[in-house]
């Protein structure tokens, strides 16, 4: 090598190793600025800019994901008063002296001063030993018994309410559910053993006697002279009435036997109300009582709790609602119902505010007094015995099916629902699909009824198909009908001309969890496999064009529940692991898109526009923008829906009542973005009534429950100032 050609290599020597120093500088900050901490998002104010009608967001950090949806509340603060989580699960509660008394598991009892019911002031706790469960609580003046199941019975000084005063317990070796006292003297519900006389007068309890009562008890109730016990025996209820008068002579006057098991009884006037959960709500005139009941009884209704005044009775209905009714003559006239936003079972009156017990929800408070009521359902279906299971909408025309039920509905754009028929079936609904014709209906004995649709149809039933296999999924595309048998595969049955007999024909045989048919491709969701994919063709069986094999992250997670195709894009949920999206625009090579892990066990999809739906068995419904399958979002939740149908733009929420139908979210553009704020247009317009505003990034929800209210003549107010985090 000559001189010249060395220096004239040499000269590039410099500027290539600047070069890589640069690029390994660059990379290593990077590097470093991937893996330093994320400094948390802070909310420090939530407001309103009435003359822009902009909503407002100030605080540290705020991330450029971050996105704001109002959904409709379904419970109007004018009806919810206050509530207060009690850091347990608030079992029962009882009152005196402006003060509620909440027995709180797993073993406490905590007063609360409600003098201002609008804001419930936490003045006392007591904590149990030795595991005292409280179950049920009876007050008098400045006493209280509190029932504790197995743990027996303790007896509590609350005339001090900050510090209340552990007087005795005691445990005779059997299970305590309920008192009452009367006169210096408990009268005492064990499951058992009848009921027991204990004199309470002073610290040492006396045992004094005993009602010999058969079944097992539950509860007692006191009117007067009167005590109503409750029990059950043979899978039948029995209803023991005691004279208690002399309540040291207290004796039965009379066993009648109810229909089912009951759970509480309430007594106006001379009626007695009894709830019997599921059965429903028996109503009886206690002057003629005999030995067996037979009386107006309402089945539209599941009846537990029970609480009353001269001319109203509350009834709650195990989930989500307690009722009003008007009484007049022992017929009940529906006047407005709450929605609670846990699981209600115990209800009570109390400085006339009716107080709700929500388990792990702690307790609300409502004005039952208010004539403004929550969203009304549009329609209330009737339950007889029945459990709704899903809202199907085509065009104009929605269905829902019940577990022996099938019930027709039109739609109109004035937020109105008109029912035209209603089907009973012999057997259980296993499985449900609508197409613009006809409502196709699986029963459990296989048989297939085929519903038409056009209102004034001279024959609902169109067609009955008999199979001879077990049928799990049904699906309706191109007139066919697609009926799936996890184990077996799935068969096709043509529905173009069902005036000619047809055959239901084999279409594939391979075991699957569910599938979908789009565009002549069958997407088949096998476990614990993953996705197959095929083509579908006329003449002949269907031919595989592509497979995906799950990661053993996802293979082993759950089960697939349901599956939409859009966009290219099938869109899963898998019960315990969430949503799932596959890229299937190359049907040859599917691959995972992107997962999102959801709470609670998921199962249906529905698809409206950029928004997926998925409900859930915690009784509500997950918003997720799936507008970008790679990189999907939650974006705002629906409380205490079982399914959700669309039409004209407005969202049908089915709960465990009835149908809603609502204003569907709405997202709020950004006018505005900074690191420390963030501004974005309220809409112009909306329906009047109470939003929930939802905060949502990629790791966290945010609610905050009745923040806004829009009226024509107000616009959009803050309705209080909002709890930050």
């Amino acid at each position: 090598m000559s001189l010249r050609q060395f220096i004239n290599r040499k000269r590039y020597i410099l500027p290539l190793l600047v070069l890589l120093y640069t690029i390994t500088l660059v990379t290593l900050l990077i590097f470093i600025e991937q893996i330093k901490p994320i400094e948390p998002t802070e909310i420090t104010q939530i407001d309103i800019n009435k003359e822009d009608k902009t909503l407002i967001i100030t605080g540290k950090n705020l991330p450029s994901n971050f996105s704001v949806l109002l959904t409709p509340n379904m419970q109007r603060k004018q009806d919810t008063v206050s509530s207060r989580f009690t850091l347990g699960r608030a079992f029962n509660i009882a009152g005196t002296n402006n003060h509620l008394w909440v027995a709180n598991r797993p073993s406490e009892l905590i007063s609360y001063n409600i003098i201002n019911p609008k804001n419930p002031v936490l003045t006392g706790v007591l904590s149990f030993e030795d595991d005292f469960k409280a179950w049920n609580i009876t007050i008098q003046k400045d006493r209280a018994l509190i029932a504790g199941g197995s743990s027996g019975l303790a007896c509590i000084d609350i005339s001090t309410p900050s510090t209340p005063v552990h007087k005795f317990t005691i445990d005779p070796n059997v299970t305590i559910l309920d008192s009452i006292i009367k006169d210096g003297l408990a009268i005492i519900v064990t499951t058992r053993d009848g009921l027991m006389l204990l004199d309470i007068k002073d610290d040492t309890p006396k045992e004094i006697g005993k009602i010999n009562l058969e079944g097992t008890l539950k509860s007692i109730t006191q009117n007067g002279d009167r005590a109503y016990v409750l029990g059950a025996k043979n899978k039948k209820g029995l209803l023991y009435i005691i004279d208690i008068a002399q309540p040291r002579q207290a004796k039965r006057i009379a066993t009648i036997e109810l229909p089912h098991s009951a759970i509480q009884c309430k007594q106006i006037d001379d009626t007695l109300f009894i709830s019997m959960g599921k059965n429903g709500l028996y109503i009886a005139n206690i002057n003629t009582l005999n030995l067996k009941i037979n009386s107006y009884r309402i089945e539209e209704i599941a009846a537990f709790g029970l609480c009353a005044t001269d001319h109203d009775i509350f009834i709650s209905n195990g989930s989500h609602h307690i009722h009003h009714y008007r009484i007049d003559n022992n017929r009940l006239t529906h006047i407005k119902s709450f929605l609670t936003a846990g699981i209600c079972r115990n209800i009570m009156l109390f400085n006339h505010h009716l107080v709700a017990f929500l388990g792990e929800k702690g307790f609300a408070i409502f004005d039952p007094s208010k004539k403004n009521t929550i969203t009304a359902a549009t329609n209330y279906l009737n339950k007889k015995h029945d459990h709704t299971q899903n809202i199907l909408q085509n065009g104009k025309h929605i269905a829902v099916t019940s577990s022996f039920r099938l019930d027709l509905f039109t739609a109109s754009k004035t937020d109105s629902m008109s029912q035209y028929d209603s089907i009973t079936f012999a057997r259980k609904i296993v499985a449900t699909t609508m197409d613009k014709r006809y409502v196709y209906v699986a029963l459990l004995n296989n048989e297939i009824h085929i519903i038409n649709l056009p209102t004034k149809a001279l024959k609902r039933t169109k067609k009955v198909i008999k199979w001879n296999s077990h049928l799990q999924n049904i699906v309706a595309n191109m007139d066919k009908l697609y009926l799936g048998n996890k184990k077996n595969g799935i068969f096709v049955f043509n529905t173009e001309n069902l005036n000619t007999p047809q055959q239901i024909t084999p279409f594939i045989s391979m075991p699957h969890d569910n599938y979908a048919i789009k565009d002549n491709k069958l997407y088949l969701a096998t476990w614990p496999n993953g996705l197959k994919i095929y083509q579908i063709n006329e003449q002949t069986t269907p031919s595989l064009i592509g497979e995906l094999k799950y990661p053993a992250t996802v293979e082993e997670s759950s089960r697939t529940r349901d599956m939409v195709i859009k966009d290219g894009y099938a869109l899963i949920t898998s019960s315990n692991r969430g949503l799932l999206s596959v890229d299937v625009r190359d049907p040859k090579n599917p691959t995972i898109g992107d997962a999102l892990d959801l709470s609670g066990f998921c199962s249906q999809i529905i698809i409206q526009g950029n928004y997926a739906y998925i409900t859930t068995d915690r009784t509500k419904t997950t918003v997720v923008d799936v507008s970008n399958p790679l990189k999907m979002k939650i974006l705002c939740e629906l409380p205490t829906i079982i399914a959700v149908a669309f039409a004209d733009n407005r969202i049908y929420q089915l709960n465990d009542v009835g149908i809603y139908i609502n204003s569907p979210p709405q997202p709020l553009k950004i006018k505005e973005q900074r690191m420390d704020l963030i501004e974005f247009k309220l809409p112009s317009t909306s329906t009047e009534g109470y939003y929930d505003l939802q905060l949502a990034t990629t790791q966290q929800l945010t609610k905050h429950s009745d923040l806004l209210h829009y009226s024509q003549q107000h616009g959009w107010t803050m309705t209080r100032e909002p709890t930050l985090q």
